[in-house]
């Protein structure tokens, strides 16, 4: 064979070049097939070539010169294009389209593909206006040439879907033995996709799902649209058995792992990624979306991005590398009243060495804020775990009507930065909900404000509510007023029923820092709130200046020893005093007997369990489920906390706390307090009693015959 011999039968016109780089696509609904992909057959009189002229796609090509030498490729979609070379000895071909099963065929086309010059990649055969659905393309070599030769050649095909939009549920796996085609429809696990190239920058409509095989491992980016509705959600997920689905990049701050623009209605959800500088990034450029559910994510190692750093060039507002970004930077601005997302859940999700959840839109801090708090609401960030970032852990921003419940944050690992550190950061809010997390861990990193929360700008009616805060350098919660932000404010703040120990460390604040510099201080209500071992002691004004007219305190206690049941959760039943038990009958209580590691949690029959953060109580009259720490030693102890229902779907449940067996709250010798359904914001539980060595104190929920009756509750107690 010539080195320049190649090129497939044309149409008799002149060829028309076109650039389509190979499996990627070319349009929303275009992906291409290399001639090298199994869905070609290709009989006796073909030869392979891994050596053609420059410009062949990924450097290969099958051509032939005898005469009823036949190449076929299966597609699936309403119109297809071949795609090849021309040259002078080149000569002519038939091709037509048959359907699925190879019969049934449409007129035979005679294509040339005679040209005095060599062109590569030009547009040799295109059957449009098809039925959707599986085809096959049949290219057989004729004897006759209008020039020197009777060379055919074929580089890849490219075939429309004819869907403007991905509809039902498609497959990706990518393993070995998976049969997986690109070519193909995905509709079956028997058939699914090989990658992400048939659904990138694809838009998915109402209640399509693309579904990932659990143990395959992709490289990113995954890149989707689309809106579902209220009843037709979409769902980006995994399917089978074994390991979350990977998808990761190659270690470099730029890559990205999925990005969904404008979604309304989506579950996402069972992802593994890593290895970023990126998690899930959710950019809007317009108002009015609504519906996001993210759950079961694993997200680790995502770093590169720190600070805004120029990593960020595609999203220029992302601050951090994160395991979850939710931006509003593509809409200029809003106000009050305007929503760019509302009905956000983000929920069961574990991350490790990266950012948590990001909420992002810039208010700036002078004059008005540019982005209003209703930019993001109706929001739920419950049962997360969230370990060891370099930056901010969370950060809401122009954001209301908040719920940040029973979530982990182990704030290790923080680096300096210049402007100050923090874990959880809050500006422009509005009705914000803090409520039966551990706060934890915020290290000394030589800067100021350290600290577990940080009430920064322009927030009002937040509550701090049912929280451990332990062994933060700086202060637990640090309210800011700084006198360069011309319209700064922080009002309605209430802080009670949580547990502080040892923050301050650093020798900067207290347990609570309030930090003003200007004429009018925060308003606060800091109130039923436990404390132990501090050097600034439980409220500090870092300032000192303006005095803290607007602060109201009342029965804060010193306490000598602390006992938190969710920092203290344990897989061994007995550990710091606590164990996690179900009823038996007849008043007998037993420890619950299997214990799972992901997610952390003990239980037992009828669909009980415990976790850190959470009560489950069974189904049926004897389902009782509590958690139960006996005394170490005799003495007075104060208990503490919040208790509510864990989500807003939740059946309600009826909570107790006895000890010995006898109630003493809520009222001594009393019956259940009784929580509604979906009660989110719950009740205080704040009893003092005399308790001796030995003693059982006993937290417990009850559902009878409900369903789905999880419980919110993580009380401290405390030796006065």
């Amino acid at each position: 064979m010539r080195a320049l011999a190649l090129g497939l039968a044309l149409i008799t016109a002149a060829a028309i070049a076109i650039a389509v780089p190979t499996d990627q696509p070319a349009s929303a609904a275009v992906s291409t097939l290399n001639d090298s992909a199994p869905a070609f057959s290709y009989s006796s009189g073909w030869t392979y070539t891994t050596n053609p002229p420059s410009g062949y796609a990924n450097g290969d090509a099958h051509y032939a010169t005898s005469a009823g030498a036949t190449a076929t490729v299966a597609f699936t979609g309403v119109s297809v294009t071949l795609i090849g070379g021309t040259n002078s000895l080149h000569g002519r071909a038939d091709v037509k389209v048959c359907d699925g099963s190879g019969s049934n065929c449409g007129a035979t086309t005679i294509v040339d593909s005679y040209s005095p010059t060599t062109l590569t990649q030009q547009v040799l055969y295109t059957a449009s206006g098809l039925p959707g659905g599986s085809h096959t393309l049949v290219v057989t070599v004729r004897s006759d040439s209008t020039g020197q030769g009777t060379y055919t050649d074929i580089d890849l095909i490219s075939v429309d879907d004819g869907l403007t939009s991905i509809t039902g549920t498609r497959y990706v796996d990518n393993r070995v033995g998976s049969s997986c085609s690109n070519s193909g429809a995905g509709t079956s696990t028997s058939t699914p996709w090989c990658d992400f190239t048939p659904v990138n920058d694809r838009t998915l409509a109402p209640g399509a799902q693309v579904l990932l095989a659990r143990g395959a491992s992709f490289a990113g980016p995954l890149r989707l649209t689309g809106s579902g509705t209220s009843s037709s959600w979409i769902t980006l997920g995994a399917y089978g058995a074994g390991a979350l689905p990977i998808i990761h990049g190659s270690g470099l701050a730029t890559d990205r792992t999925v990005i969904v623009t404008n979604p309304d209605y989506w579950h996402i959800q069972d992802l593994e990624l890593t290895n970023a500088g990126m998690g899930l990034l959710i950019p809007f450029t317009s108002l009015g979306h609504t519906g996001l559910d993210v759950h079961g994510l694993w997200a680790h190692d995502l770093f590169g991005i720190f600070n805004g750093r120029g990593e960020v060039a595609d999203y220029p507002d992302t601050q951090n590398s994160s395991a979850i970004t939710i931006t509003a930077a593509g809409v200029p601005t809003t106000s009050p009243g305007q929503n760019v997302l509302s009905n956000i859940s983000i929920r069961d999700n574990r991350t490790q060495n990266t950012s948590g959840v990001y909420l992002m839109a810039d208010p700036g801090f002078t004059g008005t804020p540019s982005y209003a708090p209703s930019t993001f609401s109706n929001i739920d960030v419950t049962n997360n775990r969230f370990e060891e970032a370099k930056a901010p852990m969370i950060a809401i921003e122009a954001s209301s009507n908040v719920k940040f419940v029973g979530n982990w944050l182990d704030c290790k690992g923080h680096v300096y930065e210049p402007q100050g550190t923090t874990c959880f950061f809050l500006t422009a809010v509005d009705d914000v909900v803090i409520q039966n997390n551990v706060v934890a861990n915020m290290p000394d990193n030589s800067t100021h404000d350290q600290t577990g929360i940080d009430l920064e700008y322009a927030v009002n009616n937040v509550r701090i509510r049912g929280n451990l805060f332990a062994n933060n350098a700086g202060a637990g919660v640090e309210m800011l007023q700084l006198a360069n932000r011309s319209n700064d404010f922080s009002t309605g703040t209430v802080i009670e029923q949580n547990a502080f120990y040892n923050n301050g460390a650093s020798g900067q604040k207290g347990h609570i820092a309030i930090d003003s510099y200007v004429s009018t201080p925060p308003q606060a209500t800091i109130r039923d709130n436990v404390y132990q071992v501090s050097p600034n002691g439980f409220i500090s004004n870092v300032n000192g200046n303006p005095p803290l007219t607007n602060v109201t305190q009342s029965n804060n206690l010193s306490v000598s020893s602390i006992y938190p049941a969710a920092s203290q959760f344990s897989s061994t039943q007995g550990q710091n005093g606590w164990a996690s038990q179900t009823y038996s009958g007849s008043g007998v209580w037993t420890n619950m007997a299997t214990y799972t590691a992901v997610p952390s949690k003990w239980s037992a029959g009828g669909g009980s369990s415990i976790d850190a953060f959470t009560l489950t109580p069974g189904v049926g009259s004897s389902q009782w489920v509590a958690r139960t720490w006996t005394a170490p030693s005799a003495g007075t102890v104060r208990i503490t906390g919040r208790v509510a229902m864990n989500a807003v779907t939740a059946a309600g449940s009826s909570v107790l706390i006895e000890r010995n067996g006898t109630p003493v709250w809520p009222t001594t010798g009393g019956s259940y307090y009784n929580l509604s359904a979906g009660d989110r914001n719950g009740v205080d539980a704040d009893v003092t009693l005399a308790v001796a060595a030995g003693d059982t104190i006993r937290f417990v929920v009850y559902a009878g015959n409900a369903t789905g009756a999880a419980t919110s509750w993580t009380p401290s107690i405390s030796y006065q």
